[in-house]
């Protein structure tokens, strides 16, 4: 499946699946499509352009999932970050912003860019965020780890994630049991099943 963006006056992404070649429906857009990134389980479709904001789709169903992301100008750079349920996005207006696209909420305050932001990627196996602009050829690098909001965990998530970390078992009243190897898979599955935003590389098996 790809999603194909039509710059022109009928402002609609035509879908299509690759292998029948027929047309899944259009995805209304409301001005100039300009921008078009899956995140990596090719669900959810990041898109944005000339109405000055961006929005996620849900790419099966063709529906959006929450509301618009504003900027002050031209949308024409985003990506989704890996091992988190947020996004970043970038335009003309110089602006880097960080959301929560369920809630349309920033998760921090934005970052100005000396120029256009024409594109933001996330290196490869790295918590750095890729950010190049118009002014100068400019290519700046941002620490993720710095740049966004730490996840909170409930008491009982935090002696879990100790437990993993350590790879024993805390015991009421003082006292460690190691933990075979079946035993600590088992709870780094169960921590996975609770936490499946948790930032992916803060938990490496």
């Amino acid at each position: 499946e790809i999603a194909y963006g039509v710059i022109s006056f009928t402002n609609w992404l035509d879908r299509f699946d690759l292998e029948s070649g027929q047309p899944m429906g259009p995805l209304p857009f409301t001005n100039w499509p300009m921008l078009c990134r899956f995140d990596v389980s090719g669900e959810r479709l990041l898109v944005g352009g000339g109405n000055r904001a961006a929005q996620v789709w849900d790419w099966q169903r063709g529906e959006t999932i929450g509301p618009v992301l504003p900027h002050e100008d031209q949308l024409m750079a985003g990506t989704f970050l890996p091992g988190t349920p947020w996004v970043v996005t970038g335009g003309h207006d110089g602006a880097v912003r960080f959301w929560d696209p369920q809630s349309g909420l920033p998760i921090r305050p934005s970052l100005t860019w000396p120029s256009w932001v024409l594109s933001l990627d996330v290196a490869p196996g790295r918590r750095t965020l890729i950010a190049c602009g118009h002014v100068g050829n400019a290519i700046g690098l941002i620490d993720l780890d710095k740049a966004l909001p730490q996840p909170t965990l409930l008491p009982e998530a935090a002696v879990l994630l100790a437990e993993i970390d350590s790879g024993a078992e805390v015991r009421i009243g003082g006292g460690l049991t190691m933990l075979s190897q079946a035993e600590w898979l088992a709870k780094w599955q169960a921590f996975r099943r609770a936490y499946p935003d948790y930032p992916s590389h803060r938990l490496n098996p």
